[in-house]
């Protein structure tokens, strides 16, 4: 396959066994109303197969370069395409359960585009959702008991910042819904724009390493309904670091912690009652 961008697309030229990119190659251009042949510079990406991820980045993709005047833009969703080609350690199952979880928050909210758009971009960012000084962890478990992993650069939170937790609770199933198909269903209730293109990134970079397990993994949607609870973060207990100490990681158990109402502001505005 050959996808043609406008020259610029990408910065350097790439080759792996399975993509070869040129930033600017000279190619014959014909268009549908004209028999005349233009000598174009473009930027090509060659390429044999396509993952699943890059299927759905590469759809997003094609949309831009089609209807945006923005070349920076089209630009970075090339180099996140790019990317999906690199081989990525692999997905754990655990990391399929947060990223349900995560999702699962999007869905259930009362104002879904605003809190796709406080979605963390990068897995190393401390908390799943930021909104000016408002902050959204979201933790999910397979239960019974509601305990939940922490980091010391999470809890407790710096000062300034409002901090709260989202605690759900749910088992894996044979008839429930996978994280492929919540992320289809986020992406259809946000339709087209520059969220739904962020959300779609954001995902691809984490599917792309366990496809199996986001397409063949199903959670009890309802389940996740009934136990969501949110908790103070700053209610939720943890370490005191000892001189020399400088990180640390724990178990928190939510027995005691601080539960809040159903809203706590427009980050956090859930809701618990959609149709499965």
């Amino acid at each position: 396959y050959i996808l043609i961008l406008p020259e610029g697309s990408v910065y350097e030229d790439k080759r792996t066994d399975n993509l070869r990119v040129l930033k600017a190659r000279e190619l014959p251009i014909r268009y549908d109303d004209s028999d005349i042949r233009e000598i174009k510079t473009c930027t090509t990406i060659s390429f044999r197969s396509l993952s699943q991820a890059s299927e759905l980045l590469l759809d997003v993709l094609v949309e831009t370069a089609l209807e945006s005047r923005d070349l920076s833009l089209v630009a970075e969703l090339t180099q996140d395409f790019i990317e999906l080609f690199t081989p990525a350690r692999s997905l754990s199952p655990e990391e399929v359960l947060g990223l349900f979880g995560e999702l699962f928050v999007i869905w259930s909210s009362a104002d879904t585009d605003t809190m796709a758009r406080s979605w963390h971009q990068r897995e190393r960012d401390q908390y799943d959702f930021a909104l000016e000084n408002d902050r959204l962890e979201v933790k999910t478990t397979r239960g019974p008991d509601r305990r939940h992993r922490f980091s010391s650069n999470q809890i407790p939170p710096r000062e300034g910042l409002q901090l709260a937790v989202v605690s759900i609770v749910t088992d894996e199933v044979s008839a429930g819904i996978s994280v492929k198909e919540l992320f289809d269903v986020v992406v259809e209730d946000l339709g087209a724009g520059t969220t739904s293109r962020n959300v779609t990134k954001h995902f691809t970079r984490i599917f792309q390493r366990g496809e199996d397990l986001c397409s063949n993994t199903f959670f009890d949607l309802k389940q996740a309904q009934n136990t969501l609870k949110l908790y103070d973060g700053f209610s939720v207990p943890f370490l005191e670091l000892t001189p020399g100490v400088v990180s640390a990681k724990w178990e928190a158990d939510f027995t005691n912690a601080k539960e809040l109402g159903s809203t706590l502001n427009v980050l956090a505005e859930l809701v618990s009652d959609k149709s499965t």
